[in-house]
């Protein structure tokens, strides 16, 4: 699968979207930042967060690993030249 390429702060943006609307991470921080060398799965970036508020109902937490790991699977930063 090929992913497609997006600057650092559209991937926060995105992210931030999705998290918006699951209860409990409605008021997560983001910050997205490059992986030199990519991982062993070819994405060059991963995902800082805010921790995840105490009560959040545990599908939150489920759901806040499937989308990082679904928008890692789709997107990689812009090469910096």
């Amino acid at each position: 699968m090929e992913r497609e390429y997006a600057s650092a702060d559209e991937v926060g943006a995105l992210l931030r979207d999705l998290f918006s609307v699951v209860p409990g991470l409605e008021d997560l921080a983001v910050e997205v930042v490059r992986l030199s060398p990519p991982d062993k799965s070819g994405c060059n970036w991963m995902a800082k967060h805010s921790p995840v508020p105490i009560g959040a109902p545990e599908e939150s937490r489920r759901l806040l690993r499937d989308i990082l790991r679904n928008t890692r699977r789709g997107y990689n930063l812009w090469d910096v030249h």
